[in-house]
């Protein structure tokens, strides 16, 4: 076989296999999705080790963050279901707590986390503030 029908060869298996792929694309949805396939799978041992790490690291972060989240969230309802101050500053210093210690981790950036407590606070103060009497 020359150079000529080895290239006609080559590319007509390549199109072959392209066509295939597109197809179970097409099928499937998404095949990466049902098949966990990465199209860059790492080719060192230094690769391999970076990959598991950023797993970890990624489960840590979500969870780290949806904790964040749902503190925020308990700080929002009682000042929505109009709770006790004392009850809201006790959330409030739990959920500062964890801004800090995930600022200082370098999960969220620090003028992030200073952000959410500032609007925390804010919001918090509007609860304690009795209403103006006419």
């Amino acid at each position: 076989m020359n150079f000529h029908e080895r290239a006609e060869h080559d590319s007509a298996f390549f199109v072959c296999t392209f066509e295939i792929r597109r197809e179970l694309l097409y099928i499937c949805g998404s095949f990466e999705q049902n098949f966990q396939i990465n199209e860059s799978m790492p080719q060192h041992k230094s690769a391999e080790k970076r990959v598991r790490q950023s797993k970890r690291r990624n489960a840590y972060n979500k969870q780290n963050k949806s904790e964040m989240k749902s503190l925020i969230k308990t700080v929002k309802k009682i000042v929505a279901s109009k709770g006790s101050p004392e009850e809201a500053s006790k959330a409030l210093s739990a959920t500062f707590k964890k801004l800090d210690k995930m600022a200082t981790k370098g999960i969220i950036h620090k003028n992030n986390a200073a952000n959410k407590k500032s609007k925390l606070t804010k919001l918090v103060k509007t609860l304690s503030e009795q209403p103006a009497q006419a």
